[in-house]
């Protein structure tokens, strides 16, 4: 209520109201039911006005009579402040009793809801009952109700089969093991042929899948609804009554702007959503470690959305960003990827006293993604004691380089410096390379050396530090970020062979 309505209501029931301040507040008692509400609270604080007339009578009065009309004959409220003050303590309490016992009875009903199915899988932060304070994690089962997930990713499975994966910030409500209703967020879904129509509903469009995988988004500022089919058919339209249905088929999707709207074509966004959180086609996963590499980094998201999860789990590094709410986790070229934002507060990950046997020898393989030219950016940086190797993406000239410092062959040579003469396409996955050996450094693209020279000898070292995604300084401060993606990082202690960076490249294509 309006601080004006509620001073007009006070000064009734002290009874200080002109005869146009009261037709007012007979209006404003007619018009709102909040009002009407308050008016009743604050009216049982007098005990003087137990006759008190509140439009219950049938007569066309109004809700409250002229006797209390300041300057009139009739009898002045008064005021009693203690009582007044002992009956708003109580209000109050009461008030605190409610609010206290409120989750406690919704969480009630939420336990006694149908059970839907199990969460799954999770990486960022558990699955929230809204408004119950329930936290929900892998193994649990699922049940109808509200659901909230603030970051991060979530993932259950149906009753009926059907696998969801939910991206924070989500709003989640499930009707029944074959509806759910996304308030914000998004959601991909595989269904399987007993899951044939299941239904996801949105604030403008209803999705009703016919044995497929596909993948919804909901933007709660704008209010649209994108649907997008990656495998199948679905049949989506707007939420009004006498929507006309849209068929999607694989590589196909659309936009509803609004519930009274009805979808429009739009491109498949094949790289935007997340489709599952299972390990994904080993193929390059058993040639990493056929070739003896020393960590693996598949980029699968960790449970607490933080940690940087290595193959054998010897070596884990640690994921840093002030985006709380988006999930680092992003599709991959294989399976999922690590998301780097570029710009102030996104991610970057750190690797420390990962070991390496064989001295100075070196081989760094990953798949990366450029989603912008920021200024000169470093997709990943390695330190040892007398070397640090930067991978970096320049803006101006929009090409990979390496650079290696470190070393001295007596005729003050301390730098090299290699570089890619092509351009770096955006928005496409490229396997990059590069190794160190004997005083050699060579930088490789899409399986093939771009460039390579020679430096003078380093010392040995036992211990590595690497990064994404960012240049880091002495003391760990990060600058100089990469936008983009990076996935299947795998670093050796000894130089792969230019047929061995190959095979690895043609590996990473199997899954077309």
């Amino acid at each position: 209520m309006k601080k004006a309505d509620l001073e007009l209501i006070r000064d009734y029931l002290d009874g200080r109201v002109t005869v146009d301040q009261l037709d007012g507040l007979n209006r404003l008692l007619e018009a709102d039911a909040e009002a009407r509400t308050e008016f009743r609270i604050m009216a049982t604080l007098e005990e003087g006005l137990r006759d008190l007339s509140v439009s219950t009578d049938g007569q066309t009065a109004g809700f409250v009579g002229t006797d209390t009309v300041a300057g009139s004959s009739s009898r002045k409220l008064a005021l009693r402040p203690i009582k007044i003050g002992l009956a708003l303590v109580g209000i109050a309490m009461l008030g605190l009793l409610v609010a206290a016992a409120l989750p406690l009875w919704r969480g009630w009903q939420w336990s006694r809801a149908p059970v839907i199915g199990e969460v799954t899988a999770l990486s960022g932060m558990s699955l929230h009952v809204d408004g119950v304070g329930t936290e929900l994690v892998p193994g649990d089962v699922l049940r109808a109700g509200r659901y909230r997930l603030d970051t991060g990713l979530v993932e259950f499975r149906t009753e009926l089969g059907v696998e969801v994966l939910i991206e924070a910030p989500a709003l989640l409500e499930i009707h029944a093991a074959d509806q759910v209703e996304l308030g914000a967020g998004r959601l991909s879904a595989h269904v399987p042929p007993e899951g044939i129509g299941f239904v996801v509903q949105t604030p403008s469009a209803e999705v009703v899948d016919f044995g497929t995988q596909f993948a919804v988004e909901v933007n709660e500022q704008q209010g649209t609804s994108e649907v997008h089919v990656f495998d199948g058919e679905v049949e989506v339209k707007g939420r009004r009554p006498e929507a006309t249905p849209t068929r999607l088929h694989t590589g196909e999707a659309a936009r509803v702007e609004a519930a009274d709207q009805d979808p429009a074509g739009i491109s498949l966004a094949s790289d935007r959503f997340l489709l599952t959180l299972d390990e994904p086609d080993r193929t390059h996963t058993d040639l990493v470690r056929e070739f003896g590499a020393t960590a693996h980094y598949r980029m699968r998201p960790s449970e607490d959305g933080q940690v940087l999860s290595e193959g054998g789990g010897r070596y884990p590094g640690r994921i840093f960003a002030r985006e709380k709410t988006r999930s680092s986790a992003a599709p991959g070229r294989i399976g999922s990827s690590l998301r780097l934002g570029g710009r102030k507060g996104a991610s970057h990950a750190v690797v420390d006293r990962m070991p390496l046997e064989a001295g100075t020898d070196l081989t760094w393989s990953g798949l990366i993604r450029a989603d912008s030219r920021p200024r000169s950016a470093t997709i990943a940086q390695v330190d040892q004691t007398g070397r640090r190797m930067r991978l970096e993406l320049h803006r101006d000239t929009g090409r990979l380089s390496l650079e290696i410092h470190g070393g001295d062959d007596g005729n003050g040579n301390r730098l090299l410096r290699l570089v890619d003469n092509e351009v770096l396409s955006l928005g496409e996955w490229h396997q990059v390379a590069f190794t160190f050996k004997e005083g050699e450094g060579v930088l490789y693209r899409d399986g093939i050396a771009v460039d390579r020279g020679m430096m003078g000898a380093l010392q040995k070292s036992s211990a590595i530090r690497f990064s994404f995604g960012a240049r880091l300084g002495i003391k760990g401060e990060a600058s100089r970020r990469w936008d983009g993606r990076i996935d299947e990082v795998a670093v050796f202690s000894q130089a792969l062979d230019s047929a061995q960076i190959l095979q690895l490249f043609q590996s990473t294509q199997s899954s077309e």
